[in-house]
């Protein structure tokens, strides 16, 4: 089978239309202003911390009527490092960086999620997994 000149037009057209969409999945995490973590606790937000320089390698403790809770962030990212729970599944996910991620912990109802403030953009979402 020999490929023609309309094929050989199709497959380059193709092959520039799939290094654009990369390009801009790639990029479309950097249109967003301020990376943060929502924590909430039996569905409710009970904090939110601004990824910065400041909290690189800094701990934080929850500790609630459910259990206990120890987060540890990175730059950009943020995984639970120790918990009550007896399954150790969120432990065991490791870290989360991307907008829209997220780490939960059910026996201790805790909801990690990875958030942003978009400036001037009302859209739900702007990546879907």
């Amino acid at each position: 089978m020999k490929l023609t000149k309309g094929d050989k037009v199709l497959i380059i057209v193709l092959i520039i239309f799939s290094l654009l969409f990369a390009y801009y999945m790639a990029t479309v995490n950097k249109n967003l202003e301020k990376k943060y973590v929502s924590i909430q606790i039996n569905g409710e937000e009970i904090n939110t911390i601004e990824f910065s320089k400041d909290i690189i390698g800094e701990t934080y403790v929850l500790e609630t009527e459910f259990g206990r809770n120890v987060l540890k962030f990175g730059d950009g990212e943020v995984k639970i490092i120790e918990a009550s729970c007896p399954d150790q599944l969120c432990v065991k996910q490791g870290k989360i960086g991307q907008v829209g991620q997220l780490i939960v912990c059910l026996p201790n109802r805790l909801v990690v999620e990875i958030k942003a403030n978009n400036a001037g953009n009302d859209d739900i979402d702007n990546i879907v997994f």
